[in-house]
Formats: structure tokens, C-alpha cells, sequence
């Protein structure tokens, strides 16, 4: 099944009407902005809806199976496009951008990031899992989707937090020429709506009182079984305050330790935490190239470290 964009203009509308004439399966949509009613050839394969709609757009994706893409959403006046400039890159650049973005992540990332239940999550996964790529992607694509808020990324310190995130954000900024500043010393990035994504360092006590008072959207604890005792701390008695405006959502990850204890361990146990669980088996980057046997690399590490599958790390 193919989905046409932009199907009641005119590219797209002439596009549905070969597609009629030749039987090619096809939906179309198109928010009507620009575009009429009386260029819809076939009203029961038209559904209104905008581009950035994430959720009417992934439902069709599903609903039809859809496999292909043929994007002719935009607007398209010349003259117009010259007086307002910021309205025309925030729907053929930013939302189109935002469109493709939903196919970043697989399964099991978007479940965690985007799926139904509590906003309160927690995900152990092993080890090249794929889960800070997750954290990158979900805080780009909120940023994007409200403006005026923050989004808030933790490890033990700022120095670790640059060298496990900070290369994997970059690299989606430029993938995407996503317009943005950021700040390579403070590891911020400021958006043209206000958003602002922060990353950061808690290494004790002392340091977690710096969100103190913050008003976030999202918050994100990576290697959580590294923090000590003062996690509990970090997340009740700041952070969760800290959602409360926006009822923001709070995302703790991190790897399984060598033994069952911990208080990352007594948060992934929790009832009240929405769990979650995937491994590099998961993740179809870890098996590009093919070539590269991903359980034969593991049981070689296994045999290295004289460890077998049971052990928990």
C-alpha cells in the first residue's frame, strides 16, 4: 500500500488519479489548508490529516500496511513563501523532518518512548542495546514537537554524559539540518521554539541540587546502576517536582548489575514503574554488516570474562 501526502493538491491529486486509472492500492491525506475538496478522486481513500499529526500518520501506517511513500505535502506560493519565510520552513522543512523521524527508532524504542501506560519508565537493557540512540532521537523529536520546553539528560557526571550522547545528538542534528544552536561547552541545544534540551551530570549530593526547581518535560537517567544512594533522592525529590507542570514524563536506563540489589534494581521491580526490557538482539544496527555474528562476538566475550548466559550483566 503506498500513502500519498499532499493528496488533494495538485501533484498529488493528479498522482491519485493515475493510481485510479491504473489500480494502484493507495490512501491519501491532506490537512486542506491549501489544497480543495474537489481534487479528491476517491473520497473513501482520503483521510484529513496534517503531516505532523504523529499519531494519525503512524495509525495509517499500521491500519494499511503502508510501504511507500510518495510526499507531495507543502506549501508551494512563491510570493507568499517570501513574506513569511518562518511559516513555510516550519511546515515543508520542520514538519516533513519530523515525518521521516518517527522511522528512527525500532520497535522496542518507541514502545518505551512513545507507547501507552505510566510516565514514569524504566528500561535494563544489555549492553548495545541501542537505548542512549533512543534517549537522542526522543529528545530531538519533543523538542521539535512542543515548544517552550525542557528536556533534561542525566548520567554520573557532564564529562560522561558528552562522550556517551552528546556525538549521537550532533549527528541527528546534521543528518536532519535541524535548525538549532548548540553550545559545545555547556552541551545545550536551543531551538527556534523555545525548546531547550540540557545535558548533564549528578556524581553526589551536592550536585543533584542544581535541578532543583526546574520545570521540565522530560527527564532522562542513563546508567542509572552506577548512581548511588541519592537517586532515590534526584528523582522524588526533584525531578518528579520538576514534571509536575507539564506533566512531564521521567525515563530511567541503564544496564543490569552483577547482583539483583540496588536501587535502580528496587525501581525496575517496581509495580508503579512501567517496565521495560530488550537487548543488542533487538537492535537491527547491532547486525549491520550482516556478516558480523553477534552471538558468536558475545560468546567469545562470555569465555573472556568466564562468564556464561545466566550471569546478569
Amino acid at each position: 500500500m503506498i500513502l500519498i501526502t499532499g493528496s488533494a493538491g495538485y501533484i498529488g491529486s493528479e498522482i491519485c488519479s493515475n493510481f485510479e486509472k491504473h489500480k494502484i492500492k493507495y490512501i491519501g491525506i491532506d490537512n486542506l489548508q491549501y489544497s480543495y475538496k474537489y481534487n479528491i478522486y476517491n473520497k473513501k481513500k482520503f483521510n484529513k490529516c496534517c503531516i505532523s499529526n504523529k499519531k494519525a500518520i503512524l495509525s495509517l501506517v499500521n491500519k494499511f500496511n503502508i510501504q511507500t511513500v510518495i510526499h507531495c505535502a507543502a506549501f508551494s506560493y512563491v510570493t507568499d513563501s517570501e513574506i513569511n519565510k518562518k511559516k513555510y520552513y516550519l511546515n515543508n522543512v520542520i514538519k516533513t523532518k519530523k515525518f521521516i523521524f518517527d522511522e528512527f527508532c525500532f520497535e522496542k524504542q518507541v514502545d518505551f518512548f512513545r507507547g501507552s501506560g505510566s510516565r514514569f519508565r524504566n528500561a535494563v537493557c544489555s549492553r548495545r542495546a541501542g537505548k542512549t540512540v533512543g534517549i537522542a532521537a526522543d529528545m530531538i523529536d519533543a523538542a521539535l514537537e512542543e515548544g517552550e520546553s525542557n528536556l533534561l539528560y542525566i548520567t554520573i557526571t557532564q564529562q560522561q554524559a558528552r562522550a556517551i550522547i552528546w556525538s549521537d545528538l550532533v549527528k541527528i542534528i546534521e543528518e536532519y539540518e535541524l535548525d538549532c544552536k548548540t553550545d559545545n561547552v555547556r552541551l545545550t541545544i536551543a531551538f527556534p521554539n523555545k525548546s531547550k534540551i540540557y545535558i548533564a551530570g549528578a556524581k553526589d549530593r551536592t550536585e543533584i541540587e542544581k535541578f532543583r526547581g526546574w520545570k521540565l518535560m522530560k527527564c532522562y537517567i542513563d546508567e542509572c546502576q552506577s548512581f548511588r544512594s541519592y537517586l532515590k533522592e534526584l528523582i522524588n525529590d526533584i525531578i518528579i517536582p520538576a514534571l509536575r507542570d507539564k506533566r512531564g514524563q521521567l525515563y530511567l536506563t541503564g544496564t543490569p548489575g552483577p547482583v539483583k540489589a540496588g536501587i535502580f534494581y528496587e525501581y525496575s521491580q517496581s509495580k508503579n514503574w512501567k517496565a521495560h526490557h530488550w537487548t543488542a538482539f533487538d537492535n537491527p544496527y547491532m547486525h549491520s554488516p550482516p556478516k558480523l555474528d553477534l552471538e558468536e562476538i558475545l560468546t567469545e566475550e562470555r569465555i573472556i570474562r568466564g562468564i556464561d548466559e545466566s550471569d546478569p550483566s
